[in-house]
């Protein structure tokens, strides 16, 4: 898959983040019409290159910003 989609998924990622204080998988999936396997992964490398960018909650299987002054 192109890396030019990747990068629109991550964007999309750091502006739901910066805008809400969450992302949900299912956003991504809906949005992008990927699996909710692939939008996992987006997450996770997502959170990988920018730790300060937020953590899971699994219950709810949504990722919130930890801290809002972070510029992911």
């Amino acid at each position: 898959m192109s890396t030019w989609f990747k990068r629109q998924r991550q964007d999309f990622i750091r502006a739901q983040l910066q805008t809400f204080g969450q992302i949900r998988r299912a956003d991504i999936a809906e949005r992008f019409e990927i699996t909710i396997q692939v939008a996992s992964a987006d997450i996770s490398e997502f959170l990988t290159n920018h730790p300060e960018g937020g953590g899971g909650n699994g219950r709810a299987r949504t990722y919130v910003l930890d801290k809002e002054d972070v510029a992911v």
